[in-house]
């Protein structure tokens, strides 16, 4: 006994009484590690070979035959739940509203009500849009929205989308054999300088002739005269 105590010291390092508690715990923790495999061993042997009630029990097991529509209905659905298959609708009462599309308005034609309908139009410039109608004498291209003082582009291209300018339309035109000083200079196209200018060669040569006279006037450039020249007629 001492010789194994010399032997725990030495490997495991323990103090003299921490040995001698060590050698009275070893047997006890050996009976603890055998005593399963004991019991296994010589009490559950003893019990009866459990191998005839599970034959038994499979033998009931045998006999509950399910019928042979429940068992369809239980592959098509689970128990206890509805076929999944089957949908159910329900019917709202909340009446359906009918989409109204909004029909295009003429841009020749349109208050200013109808203008400001058009988002990024308000009462100024819905007036100033027709006002610049009325100078010009209508609009024959949207391109023409441009040149109205305050128009952005994304308005424009709302207008250009919204409203239409009729086909076959015609212009207000001002007549260049009749027309004052004044009343050719409201025209955007024509303004003061060109007005005045149209007035006294009309004052010294006469009555214009043709349309094309007035690329004799010396200020008058074609590209000005191919802008005013939809707006314009003799008489």
């Amino acid at each position: 006994m001492r010789r194994i105590k010399a032997l725990i010291r030495l490997f495991l390092g323990f103090s003299q009484t921490e040995t001698n508690a060590f050698v009275i715990l070893l047997p006890l923790m050996l009976i603890v590690v055998i005593s399963e495999p004991v019991y296994q061993t010589y009490f559950m042997s003893n019990n009866p070979d459990d191998l005839a009630d599970r034959k038994l029990l499979d033998s009931l097991v045998a006999t509950w035959e399910i019928p042979k529509d429940k068992k369809e209905n239980q592959a098509s659905s689970p128990v206890g739940y509805p076929d999944k298959k089957k949908k159910f609708t329900y019917k709202s009462s909340k009446p359906k509203v009918a989409k109204v599309q909004k029909e295009k308005f003429d841009i020749n034609l349109a208050d200013t009500t109808q203008l400001k309908a058009i988002y990024g139009i308000g009462s100024v410039i819905s007036r100033r849009i027709i006002l610049y109608r009325t100078n010009l004498g209508g609009f024959l291209s949207f391109d023409q929205l441009y040149e109205v003082w305050g128009l952005d582009t994304a308005v424009v291209g709302r207008l250009a989308e919204k409203t239409v300018i009729a086909a076959g339309f015609t212009p207000n035109k001002l007549a260049i054999n009749h027309c004052s000083e004044q009343d050719l200079s409201r025209h955007p196209y024509v303004r003061t300088k060109l007005a005045r200018a149209i007035v006294n060669y009309r004052f010294q040569h006469g009555n214009f002739t043709s349309l094309d006279d007035l690329k004799k006037i010396g200020i008058m450039e074609e590209k000005v005269f191919l802008r005013i020249k939809p707006y314009i007629t003799l008489d």
